[in-house]
């Protein structure tokens, strides 16, 4: 379980990463979700969590489902082939990611996952 500081940071880093890749500008999403440029900088740099209301708000200007938001935040840290994994489920659908996800949690390897996630696939 990641502590409080480390989900803030890879919640930062999560959003940080959502914006550029649209070309985004920090004060752009700041006045879209009603914070100051101040506040959005220290969530971005993890020195602040949003509250759940303006992470949604941040999540829908993004263009991403808020639940997303918060499993890659929470799986920033994992080794590359496993969030590969999870990263690609999470755009497949609603139902393989709850599959993927449940899968890791009871201790599953990547491989494994993979071939549940392709089990998936052709259903």
């Amino acid at each position: 379980m990641l502590s409080m500081a480390q989900y803030a940071k890879n919640i930062g880093t999560v959003i940080t990463r959502h914006r550029m890749e649209r070309d985004i500008m920090q004060h752009a999403l700041a006045t879209a979700v009603e914070l100051s440029e101040t506040q959005m900088a220290a969530i971005e740099d993890g020195k602040a969590l949003p509250s759940l209301q303006r992470l949604i708000k941040i999540a829908n200007y993004l263009k991403i489902k808020p639940g997303w938001l918060l499993i890659e935040a929470e799986i920033a840290d994992l080794p590359d082939d496993v969030t590969n994994v999870l990263k690609e489920a999470m755009h497949a659908s609603d139902t393989v990611l709850g599959i993927v996800n449940l899968a890791f949690r009871a201790g599953e390897s990547a491989r494994e996952i993979r071939e549940i996630y392709e089990g998936m696939k052709k259903k």
